[in-house]
């Protein structure tokens, strides 16, 4: 483990369902101003919210685009109508970006994530069209299970891979925070929580 951190490589631990474990990385740099600003703009309401915006459209612009380019080989992914509903929910958005300044920070970041569930719910919904398209053996019927919002316990073989590269994801976003010197503590969309990364 010290020779890894000596190279500069991290070493990323999960369990047998892809959950990750642990991240041993090397050491951060020593940032405490920059650490200090994160920390003031995760305080900030409006920043915090600005950041939170940029994260989510971020995410949705990125689905969207794989969703289009999967739509030129797959029949069943039928983008302009993924596009009108990308299009309703923008809405919502703007909505929600226009009663920012006068709410909660609480409640406009619980609507924000309101909307990117609903892209989300969009995007997996033609992930599984496609996943039972290439092989309907699987069966594959979404990322939810009955008790959560994401298949953490996975029982089927997409699920089990999905998890398996989330995990390996966050590995590589809490490497690259820890790189700058940021805190992945601090989430600005989703809130601190004691036994969840944000």
């Amino acid at each position: 483990m010290r020779w890894l951190s000596k190279h500069n490589i991290n070493l990323t631990l999960l369990n047998w369902n892809g959950q990750l474990l642990a991240n041993v990385m090397p050491e951060q740099p020593k940032s405490g101003k920059l650490r200090v600003k994160q920390y003031q703009k995760y305080l900030d309401s409006t920043n915090r919210f600005e950041i939170a915006l940029k994260i989510v459209q971020t995410k949705v612009e990125h689905s969207l685009n794989l969703l289009e380019e999967l739509s030129k080989f797959y029949e069943s992914v039928d983008f302009v109508k993924i596009k009108k509903s990308s299009e309703k929910e923008d809405l919502f958005l703007l909505d929600i970006m226009k009663n920012s300044e006068n709410q909660d920070i609480s409640k406009s970041i619980k609507q924000l994530m309101t909307y990117e569930g609903r892209i989300a719910g969009i995007y997996h919904e033609n992930l599984t069209k496609i996943f039972n398209q290439l092989n309907p053996e699987f069966n594959f019927t979404g990322r939810k299970n009955k008790t959560n919002s994401r298949n953490y316990n996975a029982s089927d073989e997409i699920n089990v891979l999905l998890n398996y590269g989330y995990a390996i994801l966050e590995s590589e976003v809490r490497k690259g925070i820890n790189g700058i010197g940021l805190d992945y503590s601090i989430g600005f969309l989703h809130e601190i929580n004691q036994g969840r990364t944000p």
